[in-house]
């Protein structure tokens, strides 16, 4: 079956407009958050519980309040559609092999519960800042960031994972109205060059993933062979070793051309268009030795962030224990990736010991280094209570925290700002709503904003 299959004649037509314009505007809530609390009207998206289409699509979801407190992501409806068939269980073991810039990543970390685990991996270095930044706003620190080829994951970690996710690098059809893709992105030679790369990335995937695990597939583009065809060509080289996952909650947007796969269109359903497809792993897999190993693989080593001054292991260990301190309280978070909440995200980074020797992950760093001290992270700031409770809280007025989240600081003793005494000196969590923004340092006559750069917002 051709792709111009897929659709009936008469729809051509309208497919073609809908792709070259512009879908509905789209936000996926935050678990904790109620429909009910957003400052837009919203309609369901029918395809995940908290996918919300805007009513009015001029409205800019990122100029609100509810943006800053992270109530919501930004997202295509049609990226919804393999978090639905993901489906993340509390403990579950994840990982999301091409996880920028983490939208769906930052979806499976609120789901998980303590003892649940995400690998967010980004072979693209230059993305892995914001996939960072993306899954900070979640308050879950139950996750690793890393940038690793798929082959060298696959070497270290095999069979290790309870579900993997591949967002696979595609042609991006569905991006052309967007001003993301021209038409090239219909060219039989852009959708071969993808299709094996897809390939190579999937055979990784399937290493990964233990038995019974689940393997979940997703494109932003129509053409078969970038789709449907790549579920065929799993179950053709290993028969017998998958059953489609088929939830009844998506029933109505299952392929035509293959059990397991569905697909959205633009003109249908109001989104970008997009294809997911979701397996589970019921028989073992035997893999030949594909020669990877430290000396040769890709990786990505620790980065060193910030040029600071050369000082004594002791010191830096009396430095750190000064200002953890005067945070907050940590609570402890032990599974069997994380030894420890405030012992293994201190550092900034680990090197795993034991069953991935040769994997150097980056957990939610609790401290920094910021010239010749360290400071709080924003990723602290915004953990849930069951996670971490600062010392000091200020509950900031709508007209206080539209200043604070453009990165200003507060000056103490108008009325229209928190006087002196209504908070102590030291490092604060600035909140709206009792929902933290990020950190503050409160001095004699004014409020220092340490919100950094990237998640400073213009409110209206």
């Amino acid at each position: 079956m051709n792709d111009n299959q897929l659709l009936d004649a008469n729809e051509q037509e309208s497919f073609l407009k809908a792709l070259h314009g512009f879908s509905d505007r789209c936000v996926r809530l935050h678990v904790r958050c109620l429909e009910t609390e957003l400052p837009f009207a919203v309609s369901q998206v029918p395809w995940y519980p908290w996918g919300r289409f805007l009513v009015d699509s001029k409205l800019r979801p990122a100029s609100f309040l509810n943006y800053a407190t992270a109530d919501y992501y930004i997202q295509d409806a049609a990226s919804l559609l393999p978090l639905a068939l993901l489906d993340p269980q509390a403990t579950d073991k994840i990982c999301d092999l091409c996880a920028s810039p983490g939208g769906k990543a930052s979806a499976i970390a609120e789901r998980l519960g303590p003892n649940g685990f995400l690998l967010a991996n980004e072979s693209i270095r230059s993305r892995v800042d914001v996939l960072r930044y993306s899954l900070s706003r979640t308050g879950n620190p139950c996750f690793a960031v890393s940038s690793y080829d798929p082959e060298m994951l696959a070497n270290q970690m095999p069979r290790t994972f309870d579900a993997v996710l591949v967002d696979a690098p595609c042609s991006g059809q569905a991006l052309v109205g967007r001003n993301k893709r021209d038409d090239n992105a219909f060219s039989e030679n852009q959708i071969e060059h993808c299709a094996l790369r897809q390939q190579r990335i999937l055979q990784s995937a399937v290493q990964l993933l233990k038995l019974g695990g689940r393997l979940i597939y997703s494109t932003c583009t129509f053409a078969t062979e970038e789709n449907e065809s790549q579920i065929q060509r799993l179950q053709e080289q290993f028969p017998g070793a998958w059953e489609p996952l088929e939830p009844l909650e998506i029933a109505p947007w299952r392929s035509p051309v293959q059990a397991g796969c569905y697909r959205l269109w633009p003109h249908r359903d109001h989104c970008a268009g997009g294809f997911a497809a979701g397996l589970r792993l019921v028989k073992e897999i035997q893999f030949e030795p594909n020669g990877l190993n430290s000396s040769n693989a890709k990786h990505r080593e620790t980065p060193v962030v910030g040029k600071t001054k050369q000082r004594s292991e002791k010191d830096k260990q009396k430095n750190v224990s000064e200002v953890l301190s005067v945070l907050g309280e940590f609570t402890t978070v032990t599974t069997e990736w994380q030894r420890g909440f405030a012992q293994c995200m201190t550092s900034g980074a680990i090197q795993t010991t034991g069953a991935f020797p040769q994997v150097t992950m980056e957990p939610m760093a609790v401290l920094i280094e910021s010239g010749n001290h360290f400071v709080p992270t924003q990723g602290l700031a915004l953990l849930e209570n069951k996670f971490f409770v600062p010392h000091r809280t200020l509950e900031l007025t709508e007209d206080q925290v539209k200043l604070f989240a453009s990165g200003a600081s507060l000056a103490i003793g108008s009325s229209s700002q928190p006087s002196k005494s209504k908070t102590e000196s030291g490092w604060t969590v600035a909140t709206f709503h009792g929902r933290p923004l990020g950190w503050c340092k409160v001095l004699s006559n004014r409020l220092n904003n340490h919100l950094p750069p990237w998640a400073r917002l213009k409110i209206i």
